[in-house]
């Protein structure tokens, strides 16, 4: 029986290979199929209207939608129906709900698990919307996504001073749920990363809590604690034993390196600010410090980024004193050294960092006084570069959020704002919420992006605290690439940094052309098998396939040089293999691959020693 606080509809989904149909009785030998049920689920406070409602179902995958098998189906929530047309190779759903007579419908969009229903959490367009179930209102909490379905909320201390209770918020139905044990040791502003790697399907949504202060002594912590689900989709619990720390820590950063381990940065110590750095191994349950890097500059509170090459940023962050540090570190995706010259930044108590898909980071920075000239918005580029933005005024909050297209949205107090990247500036999203704290934006920096076209924020009401949700987009990494690309505009495509007429330009006759080592890549968007054909307007440009860890192989570049294409390239990726054909010529396979099992992105590059190397008609195809 679904929870009274929760609207739900149900239908048997059948996800086959081989046929489309339904098999009820004798089957193929060669047809599989599994029945799944799809349940479309909506909150209480803006529920979709069941006997009105008619939903479009889209599935995504490792697959090509076609005109004969478009791989969406319809129906009307009143009914229930056999969903046929959904492939077992389905790995997410994307609904499209529309109600007779509403200004504007919900869209839900939800990872298919290996096995059993898949949930999809219907949300208003145009609105955000409070998740129906209230928790108690606390302070020093710390809210974290641990992975795109679910939203974990630990630590902190209630307005009594009582010890808040541990909560896990489901993304597919809607329902927060409260654990039965929670922490074992009471945590004020503790971290939280998820697992990235672990033997056991279990870990994909299980997370390490790490450090914080107690709430009697405000002393650092010296322990960290880990959440395992339970088997099926239970909820689970935190587990009994804790992890050892080699320095106490609070007020610290974290993140998790591509190795699928945690990395805890600064923060303070039992004798002061730290400048070490400590890995934690969720799954041998033990922290390390040798074989790391030291921060040049010790601090606490700061942003540490995983960055699309693998690499660390460390950015902001106080000193001792509480003032604002203006300096920014790298290191490398293993953190044992740093990988390029520290820098300067503008410094604020209101900013925020977010990694850009393209590479490098995006920053918004509100003056502690306010300025005319300041310059709020900057672009850190992959390379280390500072590039300043338009800026945005009138920023009476920084609330920046990861969001798809390489276009991290903002709320200011007062607007929502989208990134446009090729425009180098901010600008208004039209089908914002309404530009009010609280209901319309995150007014505390409890704040959560679970996939790029959602953001989470926790809402304090006189009656409680309410998770709130807002969708805002709907691609992910399996999403529908269209094509061509690169035939009327370049925006598909998202520039890694500033955009520049040396570096970038586009012509209806020539496509995109790119300068010497500027690169524009495909965002969100992932590929096991894959396909990339383009023409060449200009000198041939290099492929990049950029896989998980941020290893890049250049097509183009010395480990598979191309040579001169003329007219047409095209670049194939099966496993560790890599082939390409240069104007029809025969095909070549590259010295160096990718990782077997790694999904790449796609990206363009310009060649260095040219002015400029230039696609048109870009196609990316999923074999």
């Amino acid at each position: 029986m679904a929870p009274p606080f929760v609207t739900r509809r149900l239908w048997p989904a059948t996800l086959l290979a081989g046929v489309a149909g339904l098999c009820l009785g004798a089957c193929q030998r060669d047809t599989q199929v599994i029945d799944r049920p799809v349940r479309l689920n909506s909150p209480k406070g803006c529920a979709v209207a069941g006997e009105r409602g008619y939903a479009s179902l889209y599935a995504h995958g490792d697959f090509e939608p076609t005109a004969e098998a478009p791989y969406v189906e319809s129906l009307y929530l009143r009914d229930a129906a056999e969903l046929a047309g959904l492939p077992l190779a389905t790995k997410s759903l994307l609904a499209d709900v529309s109600q007779p007579g509403a200004p504007a419908g919900f869209f839900g969009l939800a990872r298919v698990p290996e096995a059993g229903p898949v949930d999809v959490l219907l949300l208003p367009k145009l609105a955000s919307c409070a998740l129906t179930t209230r928790i108690e209102r606390r302070t020093s909490s710390t809210m974290a996504a641990i992975d795109p379905g679910h939203v974990l909320l630990v630590g902190g201390k209630t307005e009594l001073g009582q010890v808040p209770r541990t909560y896990v918020a489901n993304l597919g139905d809607g329902t927060i749920t409260a654990l039965p044990i929670g922490l074992g040791t009471r945590r004020l502003a503790p971290t939280v990363t998820r697992f990235d790697k672990g033997p056991d399907p279990v870990f994909a949504s299980a997370a390490v809590v790490a450090g914080g202060a107690d709430p009697d002594s405000n002393g650092p912590l010296r322990t960290a604690e880990v959440y395992l689900p339970g088997a099926d989709g239970a909820i689970g619990d935190i587990a009994a034993s804790k992890i050892e720390l080699n320095e106490a820590r609070a007020e610290h950063g974290a993140v998790v390196l591509a190795s699928g381990e945690t990395l805890l940065v600064g923060g303070r110590g039992a004798t002061g600010l730290l400048a070490t750095m400590e890995i934690v191994d969720p799954i041998a349950s033990r922290a390390r410090t040798t074989g790391l890097a030291i921060l040049e500059v010790a601090r606490k509170n700061p942003t540490v980024l995983r960055l699309a090459s693998g690499e660390i940023l460390v950015a902001g962050g106080e000193d001792a004193a509480g003032v604002p540090v203006s300096t920014l570190e790298w290191f490398a995706p293993d953190a044992s050294r740093s990988t390029k010259r520290r820098r300067d930044l503008v410094a604020s108590k209101r900013r925020m960092f977010v990694p850009l898909d393209t590479g490098g980071a995006l920053a918004v920075i509100s003056p502690d006084n306010p300025q005319a000239t300041f310059k709020s918005v900057w672009v850190i580029t992959a390379d280390g570069a500072l590039e300043s933005g338009i800026p945005v005024q009138d920023l009476e909050e920084v609330r920046l959020f990861p969001a798809a297209d390489a276009s991290p949205l903002l709320f200011t107090g007062r607007r929502w704002l989208r990134w446009q990247p090729w425009f180098g500036a901010f600008q208004q999203l039209l089908d914002a919420p309404e530009p009010v704290l609280g209901s319309g934006g995150p007014a505390t920096a409890s704040i959560a992006a679970p996939d790029p076209g959602l953001a989470i924020w926790l809402e304090d009401r006189p009656d409680g605290s309410y998770v709130r949700a807002y969708r805002h987009g709907s691609r992910g990494p399996y999403a529908s690439v269209p094509r061509p690309l690169l035939v009327k505009d370049e925006m598909s495509l998202a520039p890694d940094r500033l955009p520049s007429r040396d570096a970038y330009r586009f012509e209806l006759e020539r496509g995109l052309l790119l300068g010497p080592g500027a690169s524009a890549f495909l965002p969100d968007v992932t590929f096991a098998k894959v396909t990339i054909e383009l023409r060449v307007t200009a000198t041939t440009p290099i492929v990049i396939l950029r896989d998980d860890r941020g290893v890049e192989l250049e097509v183009g570049g010395p480990f598979c040089p191309v040579g001169v294409a003329k007219e047409t390239l095209t670049v194939s990726r099966a496993g560790a293999r890599v082939t390409f054909v240069a104007d029809g010529r025969e095909a070549r396979e590259c010295t160096r691959g990718v990782a077997e099992n790694a999904r790449v992105s796609i990206g363009l590059r310009g060649a260095s020693g040219v002015e400029s190397s230039g696609a048109r008609n870009l196609f990316v195809r999923r074999d």
